[in-house]
């Protein structure tokens, strides 16, 4: 027979649907980095601001996802652990580039 709480099964499988939905964010974002390498090393300029805006975008959308209550956080105290401080780091790398001068 198997051990454990209604609560504990529901908090293991939201716990794999955010690893699950944490892979698929590292990808694309794996992703948007090479294609935006590419582009530098082109220096296709125009692409490369293009492909900065979008990986911001979608740092502040995973920004939003990560803000809103879902009940596997109220499980966990209300702690996203490390990899809410991942993408927190993440984005302000980003802001601090947003702020320097392009060339």
């Amino acid at each position: 027979m198997r051990k454990g709480s209604k609560s504990g099964g529901y908090k293991s499988a939201s716990h794999q649907i955010f690893k699950d939905r944490a892979k698929n964010h590292v990808g694309d974002l794996q992703g948007m980095f090479t294609n935006l390498q590419s582009v530098r090393k082109e220096s296709r300029t125009i692409d490369v601001a293009v492909l900065e805006e979008q990986v911001h975008q979608m740092l502040r959308e995973w920004k939003s996802e990560l803000n809103e209550p879902s009940p596997a956080s109220f499980l966990q105290g209300g702690s996203l652990g490390s990899f809410s401080s991942d993408i927190y780091r993440l984005l302000q790398l980003c802001e601090e580039e947003d702020d320097r001068p392009m060339h």
